[in-house]
This record gives C-alpha cells, sequence and structure tokens, in this order.
C-alpha cells in the first residue's frame, strides 16, 4: 500500500526531529554547559533557506542534510545572512561525507568489482552533479557526495568559521560553525585547472595555474590546516586530507605544476626560482626570509631540486636562501646552471618532488 500525503509527513517531521535530537545529545559532550543552556534549540527548529533572508538569528539548527541541497552555495549563503551580525552567531547541523558514505558500502572493499563501482559512483555521483547540463535534466535533484575538505571549504567560501566537526555513529558529522564575515564574492572553479593566489616579486599576489590534485574548494582551507594541524619536517601540511587519493603521481613527477607554464608565458613566474608561496606560509617565514624572497621572481623548478640538502622544511629553505645568494652574485648564469643541473638529476638521478 502506498502512505498517504499526512503519513508522509509524519514520517518526514519524524526523521527530521530524530536529526535535531542526534545533534542535541552530540552537543551536550562537545560544547560548554554555557553555550547549550543560552542556545534557543527550538526557535531554530524548522527553518530552511527560502525564508532565511528575513530573519536574524543567533543560532540556527538545520534539519536537513546539507549533502541534500542541490543549490548548497546559495544555501550556506542564506544562513549566513539570516544570522545576527556577532560573535555568538551560530549554524549547526549534520552532513555525510564521503567517507561516511563510503563506509556504508561494503560492495566497493571488493578486489575486482569494488573498483567498477567507484569508477561509476564517481562520475554519477562526483562529476556529474557538477555539470550544468547534468542539473538541467535532472532538476537539480540528483544524489551526490561531499568529501570532507569541500564540505569545510564551502564552509569557509561562505564567510564561516569552523568551530568544530566530529563524527557520530560513524555514519555522519556534526559540524558546529560561527559567522565570521560576508561570504566571499570571488567565483571559484571545480574543474581540472585551477588558479591559486602566491606571494610573487616585490611581494605581488597573483595566479598561479596548477592541476587540482585537491579536492574542490580545498584551497580556502589554507589557513584552517595550518592552525589545525601545522606543517611536517617536509614544509607540507600535516596528514592534509585535502589532496585526492590519485594526485600523488601527479605531484611525484610534477605533472600538476605544467600548467606553471603559463605564468612563465605571462611572465609572472621563471622556469627556475624559488617556490610560489601562499600569503599563510610566507608570513610564517622569519622576516629576513621574507625581504629576501620579494626580490626573487618565482621559478617552476625550486633551487631543492638542484641541491642534495634533504627535503625538509628547513633543508628546502636553505637551498632556497643559497639559491638567492648565488643568485645575487651571478645573475646571469645562476638559473642556467641550477637548471641543467635540476634536469640532470629528475633525468639520471631519480629526484622527485618532496
Amino acid at each position: 500500500m502506498f502512505a498517504s500525503q499526512s503519513d508522509n509527513n509524519e514520517n518526514k517531521q519524524e526523521a527530521n526531529e530524530n536529526e535535531i535530537e542526534l545533534i542535541r545529545t552530540a552537543l551536550k559532550n562537545r560544547l560548554n554547559a554555557d553555550f547549550y543552556e543560552n542556545s534557543d534549540f527550538e526557535k531554530a527548529k524548522g527553518i530552511i533557506s527560502n525564508s532565511l533572508s528575513s530573519y536574524n538569528f543567533s543560532l540556527v539548527i538545520d534539519e536537513h542534510f546539507l549533502q541534500n541541497y542541490s543549490q548548497l552555495n546559495i544555501h550556506l549563503r542564506d544562513i549566513n545572512h539570516s544570522l545576527i551580525n556577532s560573535e555568538t552567531s551560530y549554524y549547526i547541523g549534520l552532513v555525510e561525507t564521503l567517507d561516511d558514505w563510503k563506509k556504508k558500502k561494503k560492495i566497493l572493499k571488493r578486489p575486482f568489482i569494488g573498483k567498477i563501482v567507484r569508477f561509476i559512483y564517481f562520475v554519477f555521483l562526483r562529476i556529474l552533479p557538477k555539470l550544468k547540463w547534468y542539473q538541467l535534466i535532472t532538476f537539480n535533484k540528483s544524489k551526490r557526495l561531499l568529501s570532507k575538505a569541500e564540505v569545510l571549504g564551502r564552509f569557509v567560501y561562505n564567510g564561516f568559521e569552523i568551530c568544530d566537526f566530529f563524527p557520530i555513529k560513524s555514519n555522519f558529522h556534526v559540524f558546529v560553525l560561527k559567522r565570521k564575515k560576508e561570504p566571499l564574492k570571488q567565483s571559484t572553479s571545480e574543474g581540472v585547472l585551477l588558479k591559486i593566489n602566491r606571494i610573487g616579486k616585490n611581494g605581488k599576489l597573483f595566479k598561479v595555474y596548477k592541476i587540482r590534485t585537491m579536492h574542490p574548494y580545498s584551497e580556502y582551507l589554507h589557513e584552517y590546516m595550518i592552525n589545525t594541524h601545522g606543517f611536517n619536517e617536509k614544509g607540507k601540511i600535516k596528514n592534509d586530507f585535502r589532496t585526492a587519493k590519485w594526485a600523488k603521481f601527479f605531484r611525484k613527477y610534477w605533472l600538476d605544476e605544467l600548467p606553471q607554464l603559463i605564468n612563465v608565458l605571462k611572465f609572472q613566474m621563471k622556469l627556475v626560482g624559488i617556490r610560489p608561496v601562499s600569503e599563510s606560509y610566507f608570513n610564517s617565514l622569519p622576516k629576513e626570509i621574507q625581504e629576501k624572497r620579494i626580490h626573487h621572481k618565482p621559478g617552476c623548478i625550486p633551487p631543492y631540486v638542484a641541491h642534495d640538502f634533504g627535503t625538509s622544511k628547513e633543508s628546502v629553505l636553505e637551498a632556497e636562501l643559497v639559491y638567492m645568494y648565488q643568485k645575487s652574485k651571478n645573475p646571469y648564469t645562476t638559473d642556467i646552471k641550477y637548471f641543467f643541473v635540476s634536469i640532470f638529476k629528475i633525468v639520471f638521478k631519480g629526484k622527485r618532488s618532496s
């Protein structure tokens, strides 16, 4: 028998109340008592995106799973604008990440068939839902999967500070966000080619071209990752979940950096030189190194490739300092020497990306 419309509405309301109760219970164990007691959960229930713009709330609890919103950025923008402009305005909800979803799919663990099914899911639940023509023919109703990196990146992109993000029952995650600022107005690309801000000569920002090896919106998480994960001995971010699994091959052989030749043609970079680094990384360097770096144009092939100092953060910096010193003494021949030494070590010595 088919359930009646009233039965469907009752079931939906019960499911929503269950989700709210899951959040309520989880927060009791995570947040301090004052925050929980002062938060008006009853007023936050049942709020939907298309009615948010006319209200000012200090707390919004979403009764729907985040991945079910077809226009996610619009929804997050509406939430941002519905919150009171203060340091105590919060948005709380549930999301099923890509890893949460994988845990429930036992077929993915099977030796051969698992890879085939994984590829099919990847195409229909990760790639196609992001294409406009596919959204049109499915009326924005197609299911999609969001990686942890994409979820957190979208939060930052839409003006939120990530206060907490934790799993419950191994099926989904609870997120606790604080309104920090207005959503960013700049457009972002989810395609293969990525443009990211980097520090160039004279301290000017420019867009570096790369093949995307990280999940979409990961570029907005750089500061968050530094603050929460820090750097490893190689100067890379520890336990960086933003990188896709297949990306290791591309990074190992510098294939993801081939589009930087566009920057070379635009005279923003050269073939050999110090690495183009982010503002966050640049600001973490000692002042004297910052002052030296801004006098040099970044390069596609970094100095550590030509040296044997190691691949730790300190060793990479040491190689750059040696390069900058030699460049100041021999401005015309240094890059030529570094270029041929680097090519020799890559081809004959098996030198790979750090």
